[in-house]
């Protein structure tokens, strides 16, 4: 007994993180064997006919109605050959991946804070594996944002060690997944452009398409078609044209009539959608002008704030957004919140912050998961919590400074 309570003294942040990992997964398996609209036509679908077609082997043709990239295809391949239910070894990837972006998240909290830093590594670890979208996600609705997030996450964290071309081959990873990694992208687009050095190493992001090929390779050796690695992506952004957003809080659902009952607000013309993205892009270019004039580098806490910053006014103002996209904004947003918990820059209306997002995004699930038929709040409503997210945001991006 001595012993463990020498171990415990010694070892007792280690210890707490394991008891913490048994508590959620305890808490998540509740959620296994929750079935939702997605499991049953997709990836049930998807599941059984690689099953039904030899596996790995499947994969030399397209599946029905399927949109995904081959790496996360290629774990569904993977699970079918194991003796396990099918719905609980598809939760149970996403959950292992939860478990990876709290630890990543951690790391990066880590780096960010120099008083008291186990603390906040273990509220950091705990925040996530307790925040609703994320539990939700994974555990109910068997979602596998966890894992593009977590390559972002320790994407991010290479940037903060300045190990750029590996940041990027992360992000690569990402994006081989999923294609919301794009949100994130206007952050190494300003990182390069405002520092020279770094301008000179801007062939680096070459690096993210070619991870995405080699992760693929065993399906291009399969179909012998190196194309077929971008596939899934034209395939999505050819899908739900016709819908500007769906179910999710941004512009659109405050400038495009619709009524309160319709999650699914349709396109008013064909010149919106383009104009939005223009005005994106210029917002983007002022921010880079506004850093250069100022000679603001983004490095240390910034590459957190304005990663934060870009995934919340690109999944705003972009049209045809859905309702998960704003999973990375969940998660940065906790992490914004810790890493200016400090007596020099910590500022009361950070808390917002997280709790805005988390409102707009747990809106969105709510919805989704009462099959778009409970409409508690207007949508308008969250809509405004989440621009003020963002003007609290672009507030502070803006408020001149200069780079020490």
């Amino acid at each position: 007994m001595e012993k463990f309570w020498e171990k415990w003294k010694t070892r007792k942040f280690e210890i707490a993180l394991v008891l913490m990992t048994f508590l959620v997964l305890v808490v998540r398996m509740l959620f296994l064997e929750r079935v939702t609209v997605d499991y049953e036509v997709f990836l049930q679908n998807w599941f059984d006919e690689i099953k039904a077609n030899g596996g790995f082997s499947a994969l030399k043709n397209d599946l029905t109605n399927c949109d995904y990239n081959f790496p996360y295809l290629l774990i569904l391949a993977l699970l079918t050959y194991l003796p396990i239910k099918p719905l609980w070894s598809i939760k149970m990837v996403s959950i292992l991946f939860d478990v990876l972006l709290a630890l990543a998240s951690m790391f990066v909290v880590k780096r960010l804070v120099e008083k008291k830093q186990k603390k906040y590594m273990f509220v950091t670890y705990a925040l996530v594996l307790f925040w609703p979208t994320v539990v939700l996600n994974s555990a109910y609705w068997g979602q596998c944002d966890a894992i593009y997030a977590t390559f972002v996450m320790v994407a991010l964290l290479k940037l903060l060690d300045q190990k750029y071309f590996q940041s990027c081959c992360f992000l690569g990873i990402a994006f081989s997944f999923k294609m919301q990694f794009m949100f994130i992208v206007p952050l190494y687009a300003l990182i390069f452009l405002t520092d020279k050095n770094l301008l000179k190493k801007l062939y680096y992001v070459f690096a993210i398409p070619v991870v995405n090929l080699l992760l693929c390779l065993p399906v291009i050796l399969l179909r012998e078609n190196i194309g077929c690695a971008f596939q899934a992506y034209f395939t999505q952004l050819g899908e739900y044209s016709d819908a500007i957003v769906a179910n999710f809080p941004n512009v659109y659902n405050l400038i495009c009539p619709s009524n309160l009952q319709d999650y699914i607000v349709s396109v008013p013309n064909a010149i919106l959608p383009k104009t939005m993205i223009v005005i994106l892009a210029i917002t983007y270019l002022v921010t880079l002008i506004f850093f250069l004039k100022n000679k603001i580098k983004i490095q240390g806490k910034e590459i957190i704030f304005v990663g934060l910053w870009a995934v919340v006014l690109s999944t705003f103002l972009l049209p045809y957004m859905h309702d998960r996209y704003l999973y990375l904004a969940d998660v940065l947003a906790i992490l914004f919140f810790l890493v200016y918990d400090d007596e020099t820059e910590k500022d009361a209306i950070n808390i917002w912050v997280p709790l805005g997002i988390e409102i707009c995004s747990w809106y969105s699930y709510i919805i989704y998961f009462s099959h778009y038929e409970k409409f508690i709040v207007d949508k308008r409503i969250v809509s405004l919590i989440n621009l003020s997210v963002l003007l609290i945001l672009t507030t502070k991006i803006f408020r001149k400074r200069r780079n020490v």
